[in-house]
């Protein structure tokens, strides 16, 4: 230690000159050192400007909070002053970020839609939160109407619920996956028909791909339109019942098809 300390202090008191002399020879003596520790120094430096680079807000940023985003779809500012940025409003802490919120919110979604329990805590919260954001500043859109969140309440829900790899999705304009989460799979329907066989003491359908398939219905009508009531039906549109049809179908090719005033959907 006392070593170390008396070579710091004779490294200070040489001149620019003794400095490059002393740094070439040690360069001769162990080039691979040298080496390491240029490599080293490059990469920080390159950190610093990437940092320096990503804490100045792009040119289409009004309010100072927003950072770059991937598409040009993405990059919407709130517009408002630094002073007044939305993502910085009290709202947004009490309505989109609050972790208590987003549980029962999202603890509420998944027993209306049969949805499993995403493991990913961080993950789960982030997508609540874009969800509670969308309602809080749009209201309900419905399950095909998308708006961009802008850029710097993204990055306040990104940076309070974060993926470790810093890996994002981004803006999804048509979400496509949406048939074949909510209605399609197969997770999904077991659980939401354990849970109506549950309640009204229905006994269990033999046939796999018929409660398969009625679920898909019941789960297509709650996603689309709601809980209609029990006298209150709607027709599924025909691609949909199709798709359905074709993921859980009759082996004779045989479906009831709609029945109005009957209790059993379609077949």
């Amino acid at each position: 230690m006392k070593m170390l300390v008396c070579l710091q202090d004779k490294i200070q008191g040489l001149s620019t000159d003794e400095m490059r002399h002393l740094c070439n020879v040690i360069a001769k003596r162990n080039p691979a050192l040298v080496q390491e520790i240029l490599e080293e120094q490059e990469r920080g430096n390159s950190g610093i400007t990437e940092q320096r680079q990503a804490e100045q807000p792009p040119t289409w940023c009004v309010c100072q909070g927003c950072r770059d985003m991937p598409t040009a779809q993405e990059r919407v500012c709130c517009a408002n002053s630094p002073t007044n940025c939305l993502s910085l409003v009290p709202e947004m802490s009490e309505v989109v970020l609050h972790q208590g919120v987003l549980r029962v919110a999202d603890t509420y979604r998944r027993a209306i839609f049969g949805i499993p329990l995403e493991t990913d805590d961080n993950c789960r919260f982030r997508h609540s939160a874009y969800r509670q954001f969308t309602v809080w500043r749009y209201g309900r859109l419905g399950s095909r109407v998308r708006r961009v969140i802008p850029s710097c309440c993204v990055w306040r829900i990104r940076d309070r619920y974060p993926n470790p790899l810093g890996q994002y999705t981004g803006f999804l304009p048509q979400r496509r996956t949406e048939m074949s989460e909510v209605v399609l799979h197969q997770g999904v329907l077991r659980v939401a028909d354990t849970y109506r066989r549950a309640i009204f003491g229905i006994p269990l359908e033999t046939d796999d791909n018929r409660r398969l398939r009625h679920s898909a219905y019941r789960q297509f009508t709650v996603w689309r339109y709601g809980r209609l009531g029990s006298r209150v039906r709607r027709v599924i549109p025909s691609c949909c019942v199709w798709r359905i049809r074709d993921r859980y179908p009759n082996p004779l090719g045989q479906y009831t098809g709609f029945l109005p005033q009957r209790r059993t959907v379609t077949d």
